[in-house]
């Protein structure tokens, strides 16, 4: 039994250690000067924070997980003042960049997301009008 144990506890470590991220975000937040940026969704009336992203280098940022985001409405969360700009989680999406500016929210660019990038253009028509 111990033989047969082994094998399978070690190759169950291995496919753990060189298991790929299901949740890639990667940020682009330029003009941003903090190193500190907030992940948040909407829970009923309130807002509850995801996770903290530390700064990668000078305006990246990247969010990685193992377990999928529960579909939604989420948030990028600046400090110190609290300022933020909305994205979109859906079961198939979750591997996409943004690109943005901290002073010129407009600026806004998601790619691999098909529902980000509908959702933006849609913004963006809105503003305009």
């Amino acid at each position: 039994m111990r033989k047969t144990l082994l094998p399978l506890i070690f190759s169950l470590f291995v496919a753990s250690v060189f298991a790929n991220s299901v949740v890639n975000i990667e940020i682009e937040y330029k003009n941003y000067e903090n190193d500190t940026l907030l992940i948040a969704y909407h829970f009923g009336e309130k807002i509850l924070i995801q996770d903290t992203l530390i700064a990668k280098s000078k305006y990246k940022f990247e969010y990685k997980r193992e377990e999928a985001l529960d579909p939604g409405m989420y948030m990028l969360v600046a400090k110190p003042n609290n300022t933020f700009f909305q994205f979109l989680v859906n079961t198939e999406d979750q591997e996409f960049s943004i690109k943005t500016d901290y002073k010129e929210k407009e600026a806004t660019e998601i790619s691999g997301s098909e529902e980000n990038e509908a959702f933006y253009s849609y913004i963006n028509y809105l503003s305009k009008q």
